[in-house]
């Protein structure tokens, strides 16, 4: 049996690996709902907000059955299964899916017959004259 490691390191540090993102995530809850901790004192050990304390607590209780939640906040359990019980609480990737802006695939390819075969080099507002007059006044 392991124990968390209490290095010193700041939320935003732990989030590069996604293990250290949950066993951080693990210290907050057990030292708020645990150890019963004010929020001021998490604050400045981990450099976070209030309210991101106050997300992972929800979520914790939101996500996780109260039969884990217990297991959680004892310190009995390995690693490998704590993290394993954790994994509800990882971050969501923020990049975005699709560009309503972007363009199609038949699109791309008239674009590119238009400029590489013929070898327009024109910047974008030109680029896009050139298209305007192409394509939409046939």
């Amino acid at each position: 049996m392991e124990i968390i490691p209490q290095e010193p390191m700041t939320y935003k540090q732990s989030l590069q690996s996604e293990e250290t993102e949950l066993l951080t995530k693990c210290r907050i809850i057990r030292s708020v709902l645990k150890e019963k901790r004010k929020y001021e004192s998490i604050v400045k050990q981990f450099s976070i907000s209030r309210n991101t304390i106050g997300n992972i607590v929800r979520d914790f209780r939101l996500k996780i059955d109260s039969s884990d939640q217990q297991r959680i906040l004892e310190d009995s359990l390995p690693m490998e299964e704590l993290i394993e019980l954790l994994t509800s609480l990882k971050n969501k990737k923020r990049c975005p899916k699709s560009n309503k802006r972007s363009a199609t695939l038949s699109q791309e390819s008239l674009v590119l017959n238009l400029f590489q075969k013929r070898g327009y080099n024109y910047g974008y507002k030109r680029f896009w004259q050139t298209i305007q007059r192409k394509l939409l006044h046939k």
